[in-house]
């Protein structure tokens, strides 16, 4: 789970103790991990929890510690070993409201790269993440770094405007974003990208 409160410390709105566990510090929080019960099938959740509360379970994952972005380090803030899930944070995730299924964007083993799926997954997961006020920079990064594969032909451009319109979708309509906002941010990011043409080779 990823969380900007220490373990050990109430989750908000919950007055709720979160156990001590390993738990990595994040350039703007932190990551806890918790085993989660085998019968459950967990999704991923972006603030149902609470302003600033995510988590990641079935199909989604979190920087390791040791990494480094541009945001900063990511390190280890507590060495214990990962404890199990709470049984009442369980059943707080297992009591939010469902998401409509949706297909999976398929991308053809033989066209697409596994480095340059790895990219596609990265950048499509920082605009889901983006928050109020940094969408449309996360949206046009992610969509410039995109471009330049398109360019590259490393990626085809369908392929690049589904995955970010996909990852985009959950902002339209919130604080003001629209349908038309993002389909422009994405051509605009894609068409300066591709004036930077990328090849695996040059990684």
């Amino acid at each position: 789970m990823a969380t900007p409160h220490r373990s050990g410390s109430p989750l908000p709105g919950t007055g709720e103790l979160l156990a001590d566990t390993y738990t990595v510090a994040t350039p703007g929080g932190s990551h806890l991990y918790f085993r989660a019960p085998a019968r459950l099938a967990l999704r991923n959740t972006i603030g149902a929890l609470g302003w600033c509360i995510d988590t990641r379970a079935h199909g989604g994952y979190v920087v390791g510690a040791g990494s480094w972005r541009n945001e900063g380090s990511y390190l280890v803030a507590h060495r214990g070993p990962v404890a199990e899930l709470p049984d009442w944070l369980a059943r707080a995730l297992t009591l939010l409201p469902q998401p409509e299924p949706r297909p999976p964007m398929r991308l053809s083993p033989g066209r697409v790269s596994a480095y340059v799926r790895a990219i596609l997954e990265g950048e499509a997961h920082d605009v889901v993440s983006a928050r109020t006020g940094t969408r449309h920079h996360t949206l046009l990064k992610a969509a410039r770094t995109l471009g330049r594969l398109v360019s590259g032909a490393e990626l085809t451009e369908d392929h690049a405007r589904e995955a970010l319109h996909c990852a985009a979708a959950r902002h339209i309509g919130v604080d003001g974003c629209t349908a038309a906002e993002v389909a422009q941010t994405i051509s605009d990011g894609i068409a300066y990208g591709k004036q930077l043409p990328r090849h695996i080779a040059d990684k």
